[in-house]
């Protein structure tokens, strides 16, 4: 039952309302902006690029049991950027701007990483 249950919590997104291709539950997000470095860090990041993943992030969680969907918590959730210093700003403006995210009790248990840091972990939702 425990296969059953993720089958159907991951099938039940398939049909979420923001995505571009239903059945499709992969979203590829053009986004315009600009690649900016701290200082002598060689990491980017783009701040455009942090507000659209905030936005989905809050979308997703607010649909939470709309519509046949299970509900996500902030721990089922996977946020992976190529960048150390985007990690770090998706990860500020989650926790400690974003007035509506960072209000959550469990904010700070969703993941936001490299590729690294997820190799062989399970989300519910990346």
């Amino acid at each position: 039952t425990l296969f059953r249950s993720h089958k159907l919590l991951s099938h039940s997104y398939c049909n979420w309302e923001r995505l571009p291709n239903k059945g499709f539950p992969i979203i590829f997000h053009g986004v315009l902006g600009e690649d900016q470095r701290e200082g002598n860090s060689p990491s980017f990041f783009n701040v455009t690029e942090v507000e659209v993943v905030v936005d989905y992030l809050k979308g997703l969680l607010a649909t939470q049991t709309k519509k046949g969907q299970s509900k996500l918590s902030p721990k089922d959730v996977g946020i992976i950027s190529p960048y150390r210093k985007q990690v770090e700003k998706i990860r500020q403006a989650i926790t400690k701007v974003d007035p509506q995210l960072k209000g959550l009790n469990d904010i700070k248990d969703l993941k936001v990483g490299s590729v690294e840091e997820f190799q062989g972990q399970d989300r519910k939702s990346t």
